[in-house]
């Protein structure tokens, strides 16, 4: 059956979660955070994790169980079209407590695989497409209320208006904002203080210095360090935290609109040498390695605030220890 985004959270934080999903559609970073979600309301001790990038090893790893954990999380991440019928023959070994995630791309409505799923009696379909900028502003209001900021409301224009419609990345916009905002008396957001903190540092001794850490470069990161002695500590981890979401962002799109395209969705734009050394990045580093990076960089401004800490070589060793990871 087919369901809605508001829908299916309320449906994942209900008492009685359905067991099999197809969660696809053009925004990957909502397809990992509902995964996620549903894994963490099901999984315990007894669930056996297995990931599948093919239908062809399914339907044994069903049958397969082990003593210990009786029950499975199934979660397959490539599907043809030619696989629904293998699909639904693996449901009906599941067992009463096995969880079948179905991940899909940019599936048409035609598609076999995903019409399977939205006329099944007992398995649901969610569509992640891509929001547009009145629904990421709308998303954006919702969260910094969540959050407990009051805000000018020219500001959530202004965030929609400075990243991508990548949900994950709104998130961790709006997660490094609350963290921004942790120590003030009111919480209160106003567009001078969004400006300061959203502003991308694009000076390449920075670039250089984020580029040695994500490719393990100990040379050139020390040679970088030694250059921003000048530089509060804040600045160096925020610009760390632009430059892996945009980082994240870009190779988020590669399987489907290629690295030139989904360079030039990047605001504000690369260009020279610095889009030539980006694109090295993107190309030598993994997504899930950036994606820790990334919650790492935002602890680590959580944890610079507690401590008080603004010397950049204490940042630096902080840096280091995420690279060491």
């Amino acid at each position: 059956m087919i369901i809605y985004r508001d829908k299916a959270i309320s449906i994942i934080n209900s008492k009685k979660l359905p067991r099999i999903w197809l969660i696809f559609g053009t925004d990957e970073g909502e397809v990992d955070l509902i995964i996620r979600q549903i894994m963490a309301k099901v999984i315990d001790e007894t669930y056996e994790i297995i990931s599948l990038d093919s239908i062809d090893d399914m339907e044994a790893s069903i049958v397969n169980r082990s003593l210990f954990q009786p029950n499975k999380i199934i979660i397959l991440s490539q599907v043809s079209d030619g696989s629904s019928d293998a699909i639904g023959r693996s449901i009906a070994l599941l067992n009463e407590r096995d969880y079948l995630i179905v991940r899909g791309a940019d599936l048409k409505k035609n598609s076999k695989v995903r019409m399977f799923f939205e006329t099944h009696g007992t398995a649901y379909a969610l569509n992640c497409y891509k929001l547009d900028t009145y629904s990421i502003v709308s998303l954006v209001e919702d969260k910094l209320r969540e959050k407990k900021i009051v805000f000018d409301r020219e500001v959530p224009i202004m965030i929609a208006a400075n990243v991508s419609s990548n949900s994950r990345i709104i998130f961790n916009e709006i997660e490094k904002i609350s963290l921004f905002l942790s120590d003030s008396y009111d919480k209160r957001l106003t567009v001078e203080m969004l400006d300061d903190l959203m502003s991308f540092n694009s000076e390449m001794s920075l670039d250089r210095l984020f580029t040695s850490i994500v490719l393990k470069d100990s040379k050139s990161l020390s040679q970088e360090v030694e250059k921003i002695d000048n530089n509060s500590c804040m600045l160096v981890i925020r610009g760390y935290q632009n430059f892996l979401q945009r980082l994240i962002s870009v190779q988020e799109e590669l399987g489907s609109i290629g690295i030139e395209a989904a360079m030039n969705k990047l605001k504000p734009q690369l260009f020279g040498r610095q889009k030539s050394d980006f694109i090295n990045v993107v190309r030598k580093s993994l997504l899930e390695d950036n994606i820790v990076r990334l919650k790492g960089a935002i602890d680590l401004e959580c944890n610079v605030k507690e401590w008080s800490i603004n010397q950049v070589q204490v940042v630096i060793q902080r840096f280091f220890q995420i690279v060491s990871q």
